[in-house]
């Protein structure tokens, strides 16, 4: 079985903590020897489906995600179809 190496916890400038857009992480996840990455920013998703569809013309692997916090606990959650995001969703708010 071939190794696959994603990073499972990156933020775009959509999170309050991220500088690079979309399209900037998607060219260098190879550059920096990776196969993919999940965006994961803070209680936003809307970038990391953009880089999903940006990562459908290249060889990189995206997988959204989403990063959520507060004052208890921290759930980072990455999906890859509706069904299973949705019920991430849910459990966010659990």
């Amino acid at each position: 079985m071939a190794e696959v190496k994603i990073d499972l916890h990156t933020h775009s400038e959509g999170s309050y903590d991220g500088k690079e857009p979309v399209d900037l992480i998607v060219e260098h996840v190879e550059d920096i020897d990776l196969d993919g990455c999940a965006i994961t920013d803070h209680d936003e998703i809307d970038d990391s489906l953009e880089a999903k569809q940006i990562a459908e013309k290249s060889d990189a692997i995206m997988i959204p995600g989403c990063r959520s916090i507060n004052q208890r606990w921290t759930l980072i959650s990455n999906w890859s179809d509706r069904k299973t995001r949705r019920r991430s969703i849910i459990q966010k708010y659990c």
